[in-house]
């Protein structure tokens, strides 16, 4: 018990301290005489009025108060508050809000129909501003965070925790986004299906699917993973109950906000596909080019798609090969397989390892599913990825799991593997991407933080003990506060670089 209540309290010393290092840097880099110092290499966004541009200027951060926090969907998210939970405040709110984004009523009422209510009645629940609902997600983040860990029974310390804030992405946590939310229901969700609790799964998993449109990919997400578990038990029976009772959740909560938004006015309960699909999301292949929003989230996605969408297809491809019973030769492949599948279903198992291995394999799954419609139906844009993908708590499960396998890599291997995927990835930058763009300057900051996170995942057990890796895991902690930090300000700013 006293353990427990320990490893609590570090897990919180963490979380909370890097949140107030975050708050520690906005407000110092608001001072002049502070900012003057290192302001020619932090420069920030403003609006250009005329041109309507975001342009690169050397001024202190802003202050952040409860009017210029609520920009790009958050805007959405708040004016969703009036529209579905108070009606009367709503028409005001409305034409503030057209008058502002040049939109029309109807324009705007039907792109309301594509965020979905569960954010906004937390939101408009709890009575809090702009400011307040942040404050909210980063606690609701948290909590999530610590549910994970527990249900995984993750070994949580010091250096592991602050290795967990190191993740550039964490900047999603910490505005008025549905993010939080979702990762909070999200997994207690996972954590009683690890326990075995399914009604409580089921109850998640509904509020999870009223938080973000997840139906879609989630759904076929599981239907992989049981059609990939029916090649090895070749129960159809088994197949079809498994399926329907892990996805009947997934629907019926997505029916739920179907009907919601019949009843506010929504022509049909798949009226948010309807809106979607007007954004232009379109089929796709092969995209024209790789594009992007902004460097700040470019260098992000780029580095999520080397370090982690690569080797999930390529884990994903040799666990199809050993399904396929076609021999590989090499050792990792063959264990690799081997250990996550040849006891999947057996009964003589206990039902934490089956449960686990089929959590892992979602998690591939539906990370990999995320990176596959963003890119086939933007026409090659990598818009909100890393968004998407790091800020969910599938994510987390792939990290924690996969930790368990690294040890099937000798420590040259893992080192060949990494700086040759880092090489290839600032080879790409420097010749073809934003090639006048600094690689060193803030903007590509996210790309340098996921990556020495990736080297620190990746090599833990090997260098834990080595003084200079504890010092490089104290500096990216110290790194991603600043630079979480910086993207609140330029949220704040309202300059447009993530969505």
């Amino acid at each position: 018990m006293f353990k427990n209540n320990f490893l609590c309290l570090r897990y919180w010393f963490v979380f909370i301290g890097f949140w107030a290092l975050v708050l520690g840097f906005h407000w110092a880099f608001g001072q002049p005489v502070c900012y003057n110092l290192v302001g020619k290499y932090i420069k920030t966004y403003q609006q250009n009025t005329q041109t309507g541009d975001d342009d690169l200027v050397a001024k202190p951060f802003l202050t952040t108060t409860d009017q210029n926090f609520c920009h790009w969907d958050a805007k959405h998210y708040d004016l969703l508050k009036y529209f579905y939970f108070d009606k009367p405040n709503y028409t005001k709110k409305e034409r503030l809000f057209n008058e502002k984004y040049h939109s029309t009523p109807q324009k705007t009422q039907t792109e309301n129909f594509a965020f979905f209510p569960l954010f906004p009645f937390v939101w408009w629940a709890t009575g809090l501003g702009n400011i307040g609902i942040a404050l909210a997600n980063i606690v609701f983040f948290g909590f999530g965070l610590w549910v994970l860990c527990l249900g995984w029974r993750v070994d949580l310390g010091w250096r592991l925790l602050v290795l967990l804030m190191c993740l550039p992405s964490l900047v999603c946590f910490a505005i008025p986004y549905s993010e939080a939310v979702f990762f909070v229901c999200c997994s207690m969700a996972i954590y009683h299906f690890l326990k075995g609790n399914y009604w409580f799964y089921a109850l998640f998993m509904v509020l999870s699917s009223m938080a973000r449109p997840v139906v879609v990919i989630l759904s076929l997400s599981f239907l992989v993973v049981e059609c990939l578990n029916l090649v090895r038990h070749k129960n159809l029976f088994y197949f079809i109950k498994s399926l329907v009772i892990n996805v009947l959740p997934i629907f019926f909560g997505t029916f739920l906000v179907g009907l919601f938004q019949v009843w506010h006015g929504a022509k049909s309960v798949l009226s948010f596909m309807r809106v979607q699909s007007s954004w232009g999301n379109r089929f796709s292949f092969p995209p024209s080019s790789i594009t992007d929003y902004s460097v700040e989230q470019h260098g992000i996605n780029l580095a999520l798609v080397v370090f982690f969408i690569v080797p999930i297809v390529w884990i994903l491809s040799h666990l199809v090969v050993g399904l396929l019973k076609i021999n590989s030769k090499n050792k990792f492949f063959s264990t690799f397989h081997t250990s996550l599948f040849f006891n999947f279903w057996d009964t003589k198992t206990t039902r934490n390892i089956s449960t686990r291995q089929h959590l892992f394999l979602l998690s591939m799954v539906y990370c990999l599913g995320l990176f596959l419609i963003i890119f086939l139906f933007r026409n090659g844009s990598l818009h909100s990825l890393f968004r998407f993908v790091l800020c969910n708590p599938f994510f987390y499960v792939l990290l924690f799991v996969s930790k368990k396998y690294f040890g099937l890599l000798s420590k040259n291997k893992r080192l060949k593997v990494f700086f040759s995927f880092y090489l290839a990835l600032l080879v790409y930058v420097l010749g073809f991407n934003f090639a006048a763009y600094h690689l060193f300057r803030i903007g590509f900051w996210g790309l340098h933080l996921l990556s020495g996170f990736v080297f620190c995942w990746l090599m833990a057990d090997v260098y834990s003990t080595k003084k200079w890796f504890v010092g490089l895991q104290v500096f990216l902690f110290i790194s991603n506060a600043l630079w979480t930090s910086y993207l609140l300000n330029v949220y704040a700013s309202d300059a447009y670089i993530f969505g």
